[in-house]
């Protein structure tokens, strides 16, 4: 990573502090079972959302929850096939501002949702993700361990393998077994 662009990404994290303060959500542990609405979260660069992802959604649909797809898309944007729509947005590195922002209108369109867990399920850190992550109005925000994450999100997920499958395996398992509670 070049200089100019740390330093683009120290802006933005800088913002995303100052942001953050402003917004101070209550958080809870909520089991899975007591889920209504979860957003998904993940950064992509095929045309396609990966089979371990859309399987892991549909486990979700399935069991009666609302799904939502934030979808980062970092491959050539003249190959994207995947359009925004009711339960899915989309945004690609173009539209990200100087200092790696997301796009106002998806920060907005999400606010709207009352979604009990923001799910970031990239194996990377990935700031635009983390951004929205930390300003959404969830009441759990879960993700991988990482140093960016360890600020903004409430559960982290010690993973050391590079398995998408894999982490998603103990997501579920963790979720499952969390018991609802408040964080007084």
């Amino acid at each position: 990573m070049g200089l100019i662009t740390k330093l683009r990404l120290k802006r933005g994290i800088n913002i995303l502090r100052k942001n953050a303060e402003i917004i101070q959500n209550e958080w809870e542990l909520i089991s899975l079972s007591k889920a209504s609405s979860i957003v998904l979260l993940y950064e992509i660069s095929e045309s396609t959302i990966p089979e371990a992802i859309q399987q892991f959604a549909k486990s979700l649909v399935d069991k009666n929850k609302k799904v939502y797809h934030v979808i980062y898309y970092t491959g050539n944007p003249k190959l994207l096939t995947l359009y925004t729509n009711f339960r899915q947005f989309i945004f690609t590195r173009k539209e990200l501002s100087y200092c790696f922002l997301p796009p106002a209108n998806i920060i907005n369109m999400l606010s709207e949702i009352d979604a009990t867990y923001y799910i970031d399920i990239n194996l990377t850190e990935s700031f635009p993700l983390i951004y929205i992550t930390a300003l959404s109005n969830a009441r759990l925000r879960i993700g991988r361990e990482s140093n960016l994450r360890l600020e903004y999100y409430n559960l982290l997920i010690d993973q050391k393998t590079e398995d998408q499958q894999a982490f998603l395996d103990h997501l579920i398992h963790y979720l499952k077994i969390l018991t609802t509670s408040s964080n007084d």
